[in-house]
């Protein structure tokens, strides 16, 4: 019998042990929730939580992150119909705000693009549309970065 309790013992020992360690990859973080509220942000290295009361619910990376924009319809300020793509380039700044205030970061972020683009290529004529893409891009990279303020992203580029 103390064999068998013994056993018991060290299986739920290493149980617990196996499930309370968790590694954060470099350029990685975690969010741990507490009985479904937030706890706390685990940054890279090797943590322990508890099991039975903590759960990592999101994962992703701080690095930098692409998001490409395929052809999309658009109409310029003279009423000419023109495809336009665009390549973004964001990353996360907090973990936190960015999980618990949007559903589906990258979706969200491609309809924002899109709109965006859409509505700043509406307000010019299609030549200048042609000629003026540095200063396109300069003008969807603040309007962007204004309107993700919130999210805990920051747009680092604009193609």
């Amino acid at each position: 019998m103390k064999l068998f309790l013994a056993a018991l013992g060290a299986v739920i020992i290493g149980y617990v042990l196996g499930y309370s360690v968790k590694i954060i990859r470099q350029s990685n973080e975690a969010l741990v929730e507490r009985l479904g509220r937030y706890h706390r942000t685990l940054k890279p290295g090797i943590h322990f939580i508890l099991p039975w009361l903590d759960t990592i619910v999101y994962q992703n990376t701080t690095r930098e992150q692409v998001l490409e924009i395929e052809r999309q319809p658009a109409i310029a300020k003279d009423n000419v119909s023109l495809e336009v793509d665009a390549i973004v380039y964001w990353r996360i700044l907090n973990l936190e705000r960015t999980y618990y205030t949007v559903e589906n970061i990258e979706i969200a972020l491609k309809n924002l693009v899109i709109s965006i683009l859409r509505s700043e290529i509406g307000r010019i004529k299609l030549e200048q549309a042609v000629h003026s893409r540095s200063e396109i891009a300069q003008t969807l990279l603040q309007q962007l970065n204004e309107a993700v303020a919130n999210w805990g992203i920051k747009i680092t580029r604009v193609q």
